[in-house]
């Protein structure tokens, strides 16, 4: 190891002794073999604190430079996780409409909207089921054969593949939703039935474009 390597290395143990860097963040031994690489530069410790670059920093070492780095954050943690999916360490989309739509997201100079209320799901499901009820209708309480199958297909997958399997159930099911939606909202003869396939309509057809998304996946 350089003299830089030994007193960086050094450095960061004084900081490890403070208190600033915990055992967890860096230990020794993976800053002697990121020092020794012989690469002309190495990241040592990725998404400091305030207070552990400010301590890392005051040690003066020359050499030593702070990065900002963009991250995507998840306001409401991992609420439909399934469908956003996630990002890996350099902020690339792996799964997902991260994956899906990595290239518009980086290129993006602002945000990108996106839209997708959990709420809605719960306020058509409780509406359904009060029709249902004052009709005496009896919903079903589990998928059906091919729903099941569909089910243990995916739970028998992982990465690409399963993204992709996923991606390909969700844009056949709400095409096949909106077609019986829309055969129910232009011919339907029970007026609170075809009402609701009205109402419903426009929002599977936002979800379908989120499946489409989806899709694009590789």
């Amino acid at each position: 190891m350089d003299p830089f390597g030994e007193r960086a290395w050094r450095g960061f143990a004084t900081c490890r002794e403070r208190g600033a860097i915990s055992a967890q963040d860096l230990s020794p031994a993976e800053i002697r073999t990121k020092l020794a690489s012989g690469r002309s530069f190495a990241y040592l410790k990725r998404s400091l604190t305030p207070r552990q670059e400010y301590a890392v920093n005051n040690l003066g070492i020359p050499g030593i430079e702070f990065e900002p780095e963009e991250r995507r954050i998840y306001p409401l943690g991992d609420l439909v996780s399934h469908a956003v999916g996630y990002c890996g360490v350099d902020n690339v989309g792996e799964a997902g409409i991260e994956r899906g739509l990595n290239p518009t997201i980086k290129g993006a100079d602002g945000p990108v909207a996106l839209a997708l209320d959990a709420r809605v799901q719960y306020v058509l499901k409780d509406e359904l089921q009060q029709i249902a009820e004052e009709e005496d209708i009896t919903l079903p309480a589990q998928p059906d054969q091919q729903g099941m199958a569909a089910q243990r297909k995916l739970q028998a997958l992982n990465g690409t593949a399963f993204d992709q399997s996923y991606a390909q159930q969700q844009l056949g099911d709400h095409q096949q939703a909106i077609a019986l939606f829309r055969k129910e909202a232009t011919s339907g003869q029970d007026p609170a039935l075809k009402s609701y396939a009205q109402k419903t309509l426009p929002i599977l057809q936002q979800h379908l474009q989120l499946a489409q998304s989806l899709r694009s996946v590789r």
